[in-house]
């Protein structure tokens, strides 16, 4: 957990720091911009594999200590969800129009290009996710703070270099996320690979048709957190303006500082209960025991 703790630290300090600087050369109507942008990466990354992403998780963990079918399994599952989402991604740059519609209504935009970024950064972010996954049920917290600080680390330090001495303003600020997060899933896909060896068997697809009856209910439990977590900015812009946009983006980043210190426990942690759970027999207390945590942990949240 202290691994996770050091990344969530890194993940909101970070920006924290930087905000001085970004503030002199991005306008509140900028930061506006940004923020309906993360919006569309968080509504599209509920929809852009069908829920398949959520089995793969269920099935790292059941078989967890089985190398042997998880290459299969996921083998099979990874390809089929990174082809839906490339799917998904390039439908939805040909209906940018109308997506620049539902997210930012009639506010004009510096380049339509804002409105591609999202749509392929929640396509590289899906296929990175998997090693996310995986790093985080084999408690790897030394390997899932390498990636993810360096992504952190590249993203900031692209978007200072962007912004303060080549002056590119907005548009290559958001194109920076796109970049890091490109070479992130270049690096994850080839991570995961070496240390999984997916196999892909067409004899097995039954195992994509289970992945959809068990993924696809959690897409409206996604969409209640998008709603709840999103929904505010699309409102504020709606009734008030994209500068009142940026002001609140801008104030949450102070609340996310909070965030650091619960990520990492229910991070950390959380996996090694899922597994003691699903082998109750041998662990007849597991329940019990995560009752507690959670208890404690609202505890700390509140206390914090």
């Amino acid at each position: 957990s202290i691994w996770f703790l050091a990344f969530s630290l890194a993940t909101r300090v970070i920006p924290f720091l930087l905000i001085p600087l970004y503030t002199s050369y991005l306008s509140p109507s900028d930061y506006g911009i940004v923020a309906i942008c993360l919006t569309m990466v968080g509504i599209i990354s509920v929809f852009n594999t069908l829920g398949a992403v959520e089995f793969g998780s269920r099935i790292l963990i059941r078989f967890h200590d089985k190398k042997r079918i998880l290459s299969l399994l996921l083998g099979n599952i990874y390809a089929v969800s990174n082809v839906i989402a490339l799917a998904i991604s390039v439908i939805l740059s040909l209906f940018s129009g109308q997506l620049k519609t539902a997210f930012f209504g009639k506010e004009q935009l510096p380049s339509q290009l804002i409105v591609y970024i999202p749509i392929w950064i929640s396509f590289c972010m899906c296929v990175s996710g998997f090693l996310q996954a995986y790093q985080t049920i084999y408690h790897q917290g030394r390997g899932f703070f390498m990636v993810n600080a360096g992504r952190v680390f590249m993203v900031h330090s692209l978007k200072v270099v962007a912004l303060a001495f080549l002056k590119l303003g907005l548009v290559a600020f958001l194109a920076v996320e796109l970049i890091t997060e490109a070479l992130i899933m270049l690096v994850s896909a080839w991570m995961l690979v070496k240390m999984l060896k997916p196999k892909f068997n067409f004899k097995k697809m039954r195992v994509v048709k289970m992945a959809f009856l068990y993924g696809i209910p959690f897409i409206p439990a996604s969409m209640g957190g998008w709603i709840q977590q999103y929904i505010d900015r699309i409102m504020v812009l709606r009734f008030i303006g994209m500068w009142d946009v940026g002001l609140y983006a801008f104030a949450f980043t102070f609340a996310g500082i909070f965030g650091a210190f619960w990520y990492p426990f229910r991070t950390g942690v959380t996996p090694a209960f899922v597994k003691r759970l699903d082998k109750q027999k041998k662990t007849p207390s597991a329940a019990h025991e995560y009752s507690e945590y959670a208890a404690s942990f609202v505890f700390l949240a509140c206390f914090v």
